[in-house]
């Protein structure tokens, strides 16, 4: 999923770019995105039924009780790629925007309006929030979100990111990713390039050939099929 606020909106003058599936809360999905926006499903106490929920995290206080310090925990987890099956209040983990529709298992894509919503509204303007479903983002756009997921150790976003540039490993993408994979030294990733590469024929053909492009991989590749010397003629 991926959302963004209309550009006069103040204070929230800030793109939400690319969210992810990060675990279930209230047996469906919630998504999270690399600037630590939170979307949810309402409670079923929502006026008119639930509403899908954006939420920006918000820093927890020095001095909270017992209380307020479990909570903090549940709202770290719901922040994270972790399945919550406890119930929090929508008041704890607050809200900047809302929307009535979609079904349990995916938001309402479109223009989110003030008049759809419940509660608060985070902008003075009462601008909309756009929200559209992305399901094949450009690899090359993947692939620099994980270098930056990387660069900034985001570690739930280097796993996501990671997950679905596997998802898009084939003969063709295989060596812009392991590339990739072999500059930003994230070890996984490179060892499934390889797992993959030891299957696949036209990669097998390509490196015998020596028609690998890119040197780094090529390089890489030895490890799976290592280059035979020649042996050189003893000339008398």
């Amino acid at each position: 999923m991926a959302a963004h606020v209309h550009k006069d909106q103040a204070p929230e003058q800030r793109r939400l770019d690319a969210k992810r599936a990060a675990g279930v809360f209230r047996g469906s999905p919630k998504f999270l995105n690399s600037n630590q926006v939170l979307l949810y499903r309402g409670s079923e106490e929502d006026q008119d039924g639930p509403c899908w929920k954006l939420s920006w995290k918000e820093d927890g206080d020095d001095d909270e009780d017992s209380d307020e310090a479990n909570d903090r925990m549940l709202l770290e987890r719901l922040w994270s790629a972790e399945d919550v099956t406890e119930e929090v209040a929508d008041h704890k983990i607050g809200w900047d925007f809302s929307q009535r529709g979609g079904t349990s298992a995916s938001p309402p894509a479109g223009s989110w309006t003030r008049e759809k919503g419940v509660g608060i509204w985070g902008s003075p303007g009462k601008n909309p929030v756009h929200v559209a479903k992305i399901d094949n983002p450009p690899l090359t756009l993947l692939l620099s979100a994980l270098g930056l997921a990387k660069k900034y150790i985001v570690e739930y976003m280097v796993r996501w990111l990671m997950e679905a540039t596997w998802e898009r490993l084939t003969a063709q993408t295989f060596e812009q990713i392991l590339s990739t994979a072999i500059l930003l030294d994230i070890s996984p990733l490179r060892m499934r390039c390889l797992r993959f590469a030891e299957t696949c024929s036209e990669i097998r053909s390509r490196h015998d050939e020596g028609s690998i492009t890119e040197p780094l991989v090529a390089f890489e590749l030895q490890a799976v099929w290592p280059q035979r010397e020649m042996k050189r003629r003893r000339v008398f």
